[in-house]
């Protein structure tokens, strides 16, 4: 997943400090939450398995954040799904999608319209983040819409192995 939010071009995001297990039960409740928003259903991780927030072998390998001021490392999770076309209007799917990241307490991080005369893959995109390093990008097109995720920032040494299901 391309990693275009703040805290990662280097802006500070507020390390939680909250344990492995914690944030992998919230990711999954963050993406089930945002892929429900969508209205859709039908969707997969890039390779095309189904996604599916209870399934067992879900396993992260925790990537930094930052380091924070006092040089611990931050740490965050992350994927990125692939939907089908939205149910209505790609334009109007991202302005759904834009109500649904103000709700819940994001900030607007980019809106960006498709260039003109772009009408193979008319992506209307919409990104946003939390002060504590969660970030939802999404893109909707006629073809299919797209979720990159990534929980919060958290510098608990839980999150220096892979965390699973199995290992919370």
């Amino acid at each position: 997943m391309q990693n275009n939010s703040p805290a990662a071009d280097g802006a500070a995001a507020e390390s939680s400090g909250r344990p492995a297990a914690e944030i992998f039960d919230d990711f999954m409740e963050l993406a089930a939450d945002a892929v429900d928003a969508t209205g859709t259903t039908g969707w997969t991780y890039a390779d095309g398995s189904p996604w599916n927030p209870e399934a067992p072998d879900i396993a992260f390998n925790p990537a930094p954040c930052q380091k924070t001021a006092d040089g611990a490392e931050q740490r965050f999770m992350q994927f990125g799904l692939l939907g089908p076309p939205a149910d209505v209007d790609p334009r109007e799917a991202r302005e759904q999608m834009r109500a649904y990241m103000e709700e819940r307490g994001y900030d607007l991080a980019r809106s960006m319209d498709p260039p003109p005369g772009n009408k193979t893959k008319n992506t209307y995109i919409i990104s946003a983040n939390r002060s504590d390093g969660a970030f939802i990008d999404y893109g909707a097109n006629d073809g299919e819409q797209r979720l990159n995720l990534r929980s919060e920032c958290s510098d608990h040494p839980s999150l220096r192995r892979q965390v699973s299901a199995q290992t919370r």
